[in-house]
């Protein structure tokens, strides 16, 4: 236990830090804000999903800010689509569902856009016996697309915008 609290303890002098994943925006943004994303899709809660798994992106590797943030994703949910994509083996009913969705993403800096990127992806579900059964294994894909969508999308933003160089005035 000592031996482990002089190793944490040698780590903070060092100047290192614990976090997931490296930093999360171009150098010179700082934290990004991430509002609620316009959402033209049938989903009702799909802008505020989809906003807080990018967000959550963020925070995991320390670039989530607030609203008085400088930086901040602008995002629009362009689509999400529910399709029945195989039958079952009998090739009566549905066997999967897949659901797609296309989001765009913009990132600003003191209101100047830098870049816009969008995202594609989609997620199968399985079929269940009722609706309500059928709507919460729809609900849990589009969470999971979301997760994974925004994560692909915080990587695009980090790794091909253009670099914030601070102006001296």
């Amino acid at each position: 236990m000592r031996r482990a609290s002089l190793l944490l303890l040698g780590l903070a002098a060092c100047g290192y830090q614990f976090s997931v994943g490296r930093s999360a925006l171009p150098e010179g943004l700082g934290r990004v804000y991430v509002p609620v994303f316009e959402n033209r899709s049938s989903e009702p809660e799909a802008g505020a999903i989809f906003a807080e798994a990018l967000a959550e992106s963020f925070a995991r590797s320390g670039g989530a800010g607030g609203p008085s943030s400088p930086s901040r994703v602008e995002g629009e949910i362009v689509s999400l689509v529910s399709s029945p994509a195989a039958t079952q083996r009998d090739g009566r009913g549905v066997g999967v569902y897949r659901i797609r969705a296309k989001v765009r993403l913009r990132l600003l800096h003191e209101g100047a856009l830098l870049c816009t990127r969008e995202v594609e992806e989609g997620e199968d579900y399985l079929p269940s016996q009722t609706l309500l059964g059928l709507d919460a294994s729809r609900r849990q894909a589009v969470r999971r697309l979301a997760v994974r969508m925004m994560d692909r999308g915080a990587r695009a933003l980090v790794h091909s915008c253009p670099r914030v160089v601070a102006l001296e005035g």
